[in-house]
Formats: C-alpha cells, structure tokens, sequence
C-alpha cells in the first residue's frame, strides 16, 4: 500500500515552493534591469576615474606647452573638489574636478647674469619680457643709460637702444594701452632729481618724446600701472631737496596729462618697496632719515 504524505506538510512544502520563487524573482528582476540599463549606457573612461576613491586619484600630467607665451603658463596641479550644489545630483559624476592654476614654487636658482655691474637699475615689465633701464654703474660710479631685455625663457638679456638720458633710482612703468615703457624721474646724470620722463615704444623698439614732465622731481618714488582705468600712479619719493614726500600723482599715457588732486600717503615715503594687486596699491618701509620703518599703506 503506497503511503499518503499529511496533507499539512503538503501545505508547508507547497508554500514553502512558492515563497522559494517569489525570493529568486524579487532579487533576479533588479540585477536583470540593472544589466539592461548597463548595456544602454556604459560607463565611460571619464566617469570610471572619477568613481574611484580621491585617495586613489593622481593628479594628471600637464601637457608640455606649445611655444612662446604659450611656454610660459603651466598647470602645475589639479585640485580635487566635492560636487556642488549644482552638479550634486549627478550619479555617474559624484566629484567634481576642477584644474586650479598654482604658483611654480621652487628653489632660488642663479640665472643669466645682468650685463651691466649696476645697483638700482629700473626695471618693468609687459608680462612677457622684462626690461632693464639705467641704474648707478657700479665700476665708474656714474648714473648710466644702458637698457636691456631679458627673456626668461631663453634666459637671456638683448641689449636694446640706449636710454637718452642716463639715470639711477626711477621707478619705470609698462603701460599696456600704449605699449610703452615709463620712466619717471630719478637722480641724472648731473647728479640732480629729475622731473623727465622717458618713454620707450615697445613696437618700434625706439625712445620716442618725452612724455609731459612730472609736477616735479621725483626720485625713488613709487609707481604702478592700474588696469582698471588704464592710469599710471607715481607716489611720494623724495624730491628736489632730497626730502621725502607724500604726494600721489596719476599719470594718463594716452592723454600724457597729470593729475595731482589724488589722496596724498598719511606719511613723508621714499624708498619704499611697492606692487600692485587689483586695485590696490601697497606701500612697504621708508628712508626715514636712515632709520628705516615697518609702515604699510594702501
């Protein structure tokens, strides 16, 4: 006689069946949507390396530059950053990596020599090339009128047409909106403050007129170009009785006129160690009758 399975185990093995089909369904449907959803749209190369952990990210290798200007701006690292808010919603693309461009820091090292034995020699820039004017010759302790230009690419200095008039300790000044170099003032060759200033033309690589003469005679004052409204600032130095001085006075090269109603410095400045950053100008130190100072203006 053939034996009867209970019909209560029955029951337990037939839903037991069931709920053994319903498990392999629940996990079998997202892994095959998944798959499908895979095979529409890969993950690229791009979005794979931004995947990976940031502790496993390398900063790529900047390409080499091209030639010329191009040579003289690199990518000297990549920062990598969280998403923000706006691409925070992205699946595929949870960091956001963004190229920051940084400062090439490195040790001091000796480059060419400048051609002349020389101590305050004025020196400006067009963002390019650096240009070297006048200075004290340090062998026949005369002010002297060479100008030379250097390269740092190549590394190199071209001598360039002579300075007209020979000086020492003029702040000189490039002025992108007519591509001429400034000199204002300094002691000259009679050993004198001088009002004159001096322009060279960058295109066609010659001194041409002076520009309008200072308000008055300046020496080792302080100058910089404000791209904002395309002005040159000479401040305080020290005048014609060898005295220090705090006058600002703004230049225009296009319309070569001064103004002298701008702000004066609190404090009598010559000598001071000077820059430009956006808008603002800064004045380090002073003369100070020999003993010098900690002051700092804006």
């Amino acid at each position: 006689m053939k034996k009867q399975i209970n019909p209560t185990i029955k029951a337990h093995l037939i839903r037991g069946a069931l709920y053994l089909l319903l498990l392999v369904a629940v996990c079998a449907i997202p892994f095959a949507l998944a798959q499908r959803n895979a095979t529409k749209r890969p993950v690229t190369k791009v979005a794979a390396k931004l995947l990976t952990p940031l502790s496993a990210l390398k900063p790529p290798q900047a390409a080499p530059p091209a030639s010329g200007a191009a040579q003289r701006t690199k990518l000297s690292g990549v920062h990598f950053k969280r998403a923000s808010q706006s691409n925070a919603g992205s699946r595929l693309l949870p960091y956001d990596v963004r190229p920051v461009l940084t400062p090439n820091l490195s040790p001091w090292t000796i480059v060419a020599n400048y051609p002349l034995v020389s101590e305050s020699v004025s020196v400006s820039t067009d963002g390019t090339l650096a240009y070297g004017a006048g200075g004290f010759d340090g062998i026949n302790f005369v002010p002297t009128n060479q100008f030379n230009r250097y390269d740092p690419v190549a590394n190199t200095w071209t001598p360039l047409a002579n300075v007209p008039g020979a000086f020492y300790d003029a702040p000189s000044v490039h002025a992108p909106n007519t591509n001429r170099i400034y000199v204002f003032g300094g002691i000259d060759a009679t050993f004198t403050p001088s009002s004159v200033v001096q322009v060279y033309d960058v295109a066609s690589g010659t001194w041409v007129a002076n520009g309008a003469p200072m308000p008055g005679a300046r020496y080792f004052a302080s100058a910089a170009y404000d791209s904002s409204n395309g002005k040159i600032y000479v401040i305080s130095g020290f005048d014609q009785n060898f005295t220090e001085t705090s006058t600002t006075w703004e230049y225009d090269p296009v319309a070569n006129t001064w103004d002298t109603t701008r702000a004066n410095m609190p404090s009598p400045t010559g000598g001071a160690g000077y820059s430009i950053v956006g808008e603002n100008m800064y004045l380090a130190g002073t003369w100070n009758g020999g003993l010098g100072s900690t002051q700092h203006y804006r």
